[in-house]
């Protein structure tokens, strides 16, 4: 009774999760307004999409393409202090393109971390082109084809770059999801990530040029633009064009939690009498990182003993059914105030076994689940045997005969053989009817009458002969 009443609060547990799902919301989008038409926040530590607002449109990619350029030239030049010459051939090309540059001269000679420095810090589009013909072999085509093999190494899905610097083509696309991706990967590059946190960069005189002073565009990071600055945030990287509106890509950390926010297609907007103008990428960006870092935490949304799903167990000793429970302990980012009733766990039905015989060892993996918050899938766990079920061998006996008296081909085999068996005893009573039959035909008729000659008279008595 005990173990019916058990089986009986699962099955309700689990169709009540079934039959009151939550709002299919992406992430945590409800929880703020962006302007930006491209949003995307995800975590470092464990790669959760926070927010997700239209992060897979093709979109261009701005001065975000120098993450790219910046990857593939740090990790083709070993010694980033290595000086290198600006080419005519390369500068050439910019002449007459209005863009922002660093001013440099051909015949100039650099450093490559401080052209790196001037496409990172200050988008310089004259020192993507000189790194680019310079890795390139001379030829920035070459190069451009390096930074869409890194990008397809990064894990881009619908990436495609036509040139070094970012500036509009036609030809030229990303998406936020590519960028993210992109970032995590230039990220792991320990120059890469030094120079994209640098506020400002000092570039010494050259041959051709007096010291120049660099300051980073993302403004994030300077505590004189109040409306902007976010004390947590890191890098890395600005770009604004016409097509892909006003862009940044920042990382943030506090706590121990680490996140990566890209946001594109952001408008300028006036924002007082004046006609000041308000950069509006900046100011989502902030407010992704400080609704999160405010309000997202690490939480346990699946306990290692809770019941999931409950399947049939065949050939088992006591037992007709098995529970099915998390692998293990699941955490998730979720907000503080998180309601353990506003997570659903799903099992994943392809996936996870209906039925199964005895003996099953504790610990089994027979299925998967995935966890829902919000309707957003946050994580996903294998579910296992939450006891040892023992098998019966009498059970398993019949189960076997049944499975054998109840297969088509012994059904078939066993009709078949009834029917020759029912056929030879035809056959045979056949055969013993038509013998029977010819050998009364052959024997005499004793209800004759003998003929007249015969001697006897009429009661059958010997006559006498005289």
């Amino acid at each position: 009774m005990k173990k019916l009443k058990n089986f009986l609060i699962c099955i309700i547990l689990i169709l009540s999760a079934a039959l009151f799902p939550l709002p299919a919301d992406a992430a945590y989008n409800s929880e703020l307004e962006t302007a930006s038409d491209i949003v995307l926040l995800v975590s470092l530590d464990d790669g959760t999409v926070l927010f997700d607002k239209n992060s897979t449109m093709r979109t261009a990619p701005a001065a975000l393409a120098m993450i790219a350029a910046a990857a593939v030239t740090l990790e083709s030049i070993s010694d980033p202090s290595q000086k290198i010459t600006a080419a005519e051939g390369a500068l050439r090309p910019l002449n007459a393109v209005l863009s922002t540059k660093l001013g440099l001269k051909a015949g100039e000679e650099i450093s490559v971390f401080d052209l790196v420095c001037a496409m990172l810090l200050a988008s310089a589009t004259d020192a993507a082109n000189v790194l680019a013909y310079y890795v390139g072999g001379e030829n920035i085509s070459a190069f451009v084809d390096m930074m869409n093999e890194t990008a397809a190494k990064a894990g881009c899905a619908d990436t495609h770059f036509t040139n070094a610097h970012g500036l509009d083509d036609e030809n030229q696309y990303t998406t936020a999801a590519d960028i993210a991706a992109l970032t995590k990967y230039a990220l792991n590059i320990p120059v890469f990530k030094e120079i994209s946190g640098l506020k400002t960069h000092e570039i010494n005189a050259t041959n051709k040029s007096s010291k120049r002073t660099l300051y980073s565009t993302v403004l994030l990071m300077n505590a004189g633009y109040r409306d902007y600055y976010y004390s947590y945030s890191s890098g890395i990287k600005t770009g604004s064009t016409d097509k892909a509106g006003r862009c940044v890509v920042s990382t943030a950390s506090k706590d121990g939690y680490s996140y990566l926010a890209v946001v594109m297609k952001g408008p300028y907007t006036d924002r007082n009498k004046d006609g000041a103008k308000e950069n509006l990428a900046f100011i989502d960006c902030k407010k992704l990182f400080d609704w999160t870092i405010k309000n997202i935490r690490l939480r346990t949304v699946a306990e290692a003993s809770q019941t999931v799903a409950v399947i049939e167990v065949k050939s088992a000793k006591k037992v007709d059914h098995l529970r099915l429970v998390p692998e293990k302990e699941v955490t998730a980012l979720v907000p503080m105030a998180m309601n353990s009733k506003n997570v659903l766990i799903e099992t994943v039905e392809s996936e996870t076994a209906k039925t199964i015989e005895a003996p099953v060892e504790k610990g089994a993996v027979l299925g998967r689940a995935k966890i829902f918050y919000a309707g957003e899938e946050i994580a996903s766990v294998n579910l296992v045997a939450a006891e040892k079920v023992e098998l019966s061998f009498i059970k398993a006996a019949a189960l076997k005969i049944n499975k054998i008296v109840t297969n088509k081909n012994f059904l078939t085999v066993t009709a078949a053989s009834a029917l020759v068996v029912i056929l030879i005893i035809s056959a045979l009573l056949l055969r013993d009817h038509n013998k029977n039959k010819s050998r009364a035909a052959k024997r005499p008729d004793s209800t004759k009458k003998p003929p007249d000659d015969e001697p006897g008279d009429k009661n059958g008595d010997l006559r006498i002969l005289r």
